[in-house]
């Protein structure tokens, strides 16, 4: 039987700690869907991901499904990205235009993929 790709507490930021050192010591990337903020922990342990929703993306069911679909890319993906990575992403308003996973995917793959945080 085939292993789940699974999403475990230890792979994404969750104290207020840790999103503060992403935001001063890491690396900012935008386009204009979202800001990307990206440090290299250099420790070679799994990659980690965060997010900020702010209330201007739309009503708690926008922001709930912004986030299940940014979980899912990085659950699906996590193999590709390099180890020790924290991701920070900010979803901009214009995120909600994003109709599927597929735009979703494709999205954050490309802004990865420029920054060089995939393998």
């Amino acid at each position: 039987m085939k292993k789940k790709a699974g999403f475990n507490r230890y792979e994404h930021i969750r104290k207020a700690e840790e999103f503060r050192i992403v935001f001063r010591t890491g690396k900012s990337f935008a386009n204009n869907y979202t800001v990307m903020y990206i440090l290299d922990r250099k420790d070679g342990e799994k990659p980690r991901i965060g997010w900020v929703l702010s209330k201007k993306i739309g009503k708690a069911n926008c922001r709930v499904r912004t986030k299940r679909l940014i979980r899912e890319v990085f659950r699906l993906n996590k193999k590709r990205i390099k180890d020790g990575i924290d991701l920070v992403i900010l979803p901009r308003k214009k995120i909600t235009e994003l109709e599927n996973y597929t735009e979703m995917e494709n999205m954050l793959l490309e802004l990865w993929k420029e920054k060089m945080v995939l393998r």
